[in-house]
């Protein structure tokens, strides 16, 4: 083997070294890591169409769909058992999460309605009941939290949610969003020019508990 070939040989084993060490670093980097969020309040836009989870660190804006909002401004609503899970943050703030809705009708009519809206039957485990469900995912902006809100949107207590988080190191440090909700000079929380109010119905439907059962 000449001293040339050698020398290309080398310089190509530096080579796939630095990619194979590369790969590894951008594994590192999108690693996913759980964390758990100190939610004090649920709060929902005057039109129905966003949602603001407020934590300890972060504050949580959702947009509502057309389905969910329907069934969220409707008279049926307190019929209806939620369950949202899978809430999973990228590098870049953006988070998901998924929701399923039961419901056991007890009129033709009710059950009508939730059928237009979008629900279909599900088989009770006792196998002699049905029940109606809906499932679907809500999309939003992780935000840094900037200021105190004010005591009367918060709850008695805090709840906790799990989160999941891909961590991007340093370019999700330097990606850090500072939250839209500000409060006016009299107290109000607003967002986009929208008034916010709290909301134990979404409590009840992130915790499984609520402050207000007259609410909820």
């Amino acid at each position: 083997m000449s001293i040339l070939q050698g020398t290309v040989y080398k310089l190509l084993f530096l080579f796939l070294c630095l990619i194979f060490l590369s790969s590894c670093m951008t594994s590192y980097m999108l690693e996913e890591g759980d964390y758990t969020e100190e939610v004090s309040s649920f709060l929902v836009t005057e039109d129905g169409r966003r949602m603001v989870i407020i934590g300890n660190d972060y504050h949580y804006v959702f947009k509502i769909d057309n389905n969910l909002h329907k069934i969220l401004m409707s008279k049926n609503r307190k019929f209806v058992r939620p369950n949202f899970w899978g809430f999973k943050v990228d590098v870049d703030n953006r988070i998901t999460g998924n929701y399923r809705l039961f419901v056991k009708p007890e009129t033709r009519e009710r059950a009508e309605w939730f059928v237009a809206a979008g629900f279909s039957e599900l088989a009770n485990r006792k196998g002699n009941e049905s029940e109606l469900h809906f499932t679907g995912g809500i999309k939003g902006i992780r935000y840094r939290a900037i200021e105190e809100i004010p005591a009367k949107y918060k709850f008695n207590k805090t709840y906790e949610i799990n989160i999941t988080e891909e961590d991007g190191g340093m370019e999700t440090v330097t990606k850090k969003l500072f939250s839209p909700v500000t409060a006016t000079a009299d107290g109000v929380l607003v967002i986009g020019g929208f008034a916010l109010f709290v909301s134990f119905y979404m409590l009840m439907a992130f915790t499984g508990n609520c402050d207000n059962p007259d609410m909820c």
